[in-house]
């Protein structure tokens, strides 16, 4: 391992920040990323690195290497968005410098795309679940390959990594999404661009200069991007030499007044802004709300691996201090330990996937219990409305719209508040047993619009009987007159007889049409109680792996902890033999109190 070096630190311009090389914690890495951070948590986090390196502790200096790295790595997703032929991917392509990305009149890629740093340039293909599936070298054939018409028409579920050697995004660990146009959207698609959204740090919407903030365009920002309440957002204008040049200001002032009525406070630029942009999102990766996120995670996993070599170190002293046969009742019962740490940690891990499966079988049967309503009271309405035809093109769309909103406000209530009790839970039982914890970060499970925006699938033809009982009731009227003036020579008691037809005929024929209804509302019934299931199982499909996801999660940051936690306990172990001298004793409680004054300053 390579001699740590705290003083390979430089100022970022305008900014108080400094950027800790990960090579400067292990030279051998090549071109390594840059890990952002304030001069003193800098400082404080090489010094306990090279600290942990100087006082033996090797392998905690490499954990905190590795954490650096993990953190280093952890790019600042900028999501692009925006309706169908605005200019997305061109953008992206200016940003880099390089024709990355195939751009034209009709959809290319039917898959997200995630461009981010890479030495080698490739194009990957991941799976839903992030299984990877084929590589394949970056150059326009590859794209070729990746269009719907390969998938028999229907996306394929899934996303592209597309590694760009692109200084900028190294440097600055950003990732570019490139997301498919929101007005060509099917609802799988749909889904996809909503989870980008939400795991993204930074959101550019793309509109286009020459039908800038349409309807539809208003109607995507509104339900898609404002819901997410990103902190760091800006608007490009595309395709603004399209217009006359000067007409052009007009047009960037009317965007900008939309945006002032939507409320969005947001930079307006032109496509044309390239150093711009890319000043502006560079600034949004040393955000001081970004870097704070980022620091507490970072000093908090080098404070639990610097205390667990503390922990270590007063082990040894308690060997130092005993005779040999202390020495040996200590060591077996630390293996012991080690014994019964190996059950109890299996133990928790069940008891957390029990969690897990409780959670999920909450949140199913939340599920169930709320399209068992919403189809009762959608139903209900249908059965008490006059108009059958009306009230399935109108009035159940938007019912259903409020019903399926209200259904994704509960479900999320009761997935955080369950995960919630169960991280707490679970970080309780890592600090009585192992003295460790795992950093928790709460993450939407149910998006509102996967719910809001779900459509019915049931495509009925429903004949307009009001239309046609007004025909009836017309032709009936028709028949009473043509009957009574035939029937008047004959007296007035024919006459009196003749308003006996048009009466018959009304009963009759409400009679039928009060049949019709009926049969029309039990056939609404009938498709009300097949589709919303199928909305929500549709809908609720992502929000179900998202939730495994969080304990999948947690139970990752656990293992490291365990790992971590076995090294100290190995190592008080191969320490353990004799050196009772006051040398080697005062050379352990030396480097007690240096690990104690590490982690002080990272308090700091």
């Amino acid at each position: 391992m390579g001699k740590i070096n705290n003083t390979n630190f430089f100022r970022e311009k305008t900014t108080n920040t400094l950027v800790l090389p990960v090579a400067a914690i292990e030279p051998k890495i090549a071109a390594a990323p840059k890990l952002k951070v304030r001069r003193h948590v800098a400082e404080a986090i090489s010094h306990a690195a090279s600290e942990l390196q100087r006082l033996g502790y090797d392998k905690m200096a490499q954990s905190v290497m590795h954490i650096c790295r993990e953190a280093a790595s952890n790019r600042f997703a900028v999501c692009v968005v925006g309706e169908f032929n605005r200019g997305k991917s061109t953008l992206v392509n200016r940003l880099l410098g390089a024709d990355y990305l195939p751009t034209g009149f009709l959809p290319t890629t039917a898959m997200l795309t995630r461009i981010c740093y890479g030495k080698q340039q490739r194009l990957t293909l991941y799976s839903k679940s992030g299984a990877k599936q084929k590589e394949l070298p970056l150059n326009p054939q590859a794209w070729q390959g990746l269009t719907a018409e390969n998938f028999g028409g229907k996306d394929p579920e899934g996303f592209v990594v597309l590694n760009a050697n692109n200084p900028w995004l190294g440097s600055n660990a950003i990732e570019l999404i490139d997301s498919p146009g929101a007005g060509d959207l099917e609802e799988q698609r749909a889904r996809q661009i909503g989870d980008a959204l939400l795991r993204s740090d930074g959101v550019i919407i793309v509109v286009n200069a020459t039908a800038a903030m349409s309807m539809s365009e208003e109607l995507f920002v509104k339900q898609r991007v404002l819901t997410n309440h990103n902190p760091f957002m800006a608007l490009v204008v595309s395709k603004l030499d399209l217009v006359p040049e000067d007409e052009r200001p007009a047009v960037m002032e009317f965007i900008k007044k939309k945006l002032v009525q939507w409320q969005l406070d947001i930079p307006v630029f032109s496509s044309s802004d390239v150093e711009p942009i890319k000043e502006l999102i560079t600034s949004w990766t040393v955000h001081p709300t970004r870097l704070q996120l980022t620091e507490q995670w970072l000093t908090g996993r080098v404070k639990t691996i610097v205390d667990m070599a503390r922990q270590a170190n007063e082990e040894k002293l308690q060997l130092l201090d005993a005779d040999d046969r202390k020495r040996a009742e200590l060591l077996a019962q630390k293996r012991t330990e080690l014994q019964r740490f190996g059950l109890e940690w299996n133990n928790l891990m069940l008891e957390l996937q029990k969690c897990c499966n409780n959670c999920f079988n909450k949140f199913v049967e939340k599920e169930d219990e709320y399209v068992r309503t919403v189809v009762e009271r959608l139903q209900y309405e249908c059965a008490h409305s006059n108009a059958p035809k009306k009230w399935w093109k109108e009035d159940y769309p938007y019912r259903l719209k409020v019903e399926l909103a209200n259904v994704a406000v509960g479900l999320e209530n009761l997935a955080s508040t369950i995960i919630a009790n169960d991280a707490r839970w679970f970080n309780e039982q890592l600090e009585r047993h192992f003295k460790s914890h795992v950093d928790f970060k709460r993450s939407t499970i149910v998006e509102r619009d996967d719910l809001a925006s779900g459509q019915s699938t049931r495509h009925l033809e429903v004949e307009d009987l009001n239309k046609k009982r007004n025909m009836v009731r017309a032709g009936t009227a028709a028949l009473s007159i043509a009957g009574a003036l035939a029937l008047s020579p004959f007296g007035f008691m024919p006459l009196i007889a003749t308003m006996g037809i048009g009466t018959g005929g009304s009963i009759m024929s409400e009679t039928f049409f009060r049949g019709k209804i009926e049969e029309q509302q039990r056939n609404l019934k009938a498709a009300i109680a097949k589709d919303v299931p199928q909305i929500m199982a549709n809908a609720m499909s992502d929000s179900e792996q998202r939730l495994r996801h969080v304990y999948d999660d947690l139970e990752r940051g656990a293992d490291e902890s365990r790992r971590l936690w076995l090294e100290t306990q190995n190592s008080a172990i191969n320490a353990s033999v004799p050196q009772q001298d006051a040398a080697a004793r005062q050379r352990l409680n030396d480097v007690q109190q240096e690990l104690t004054q590490i982690i002080d300053q990272l308090n700091v």
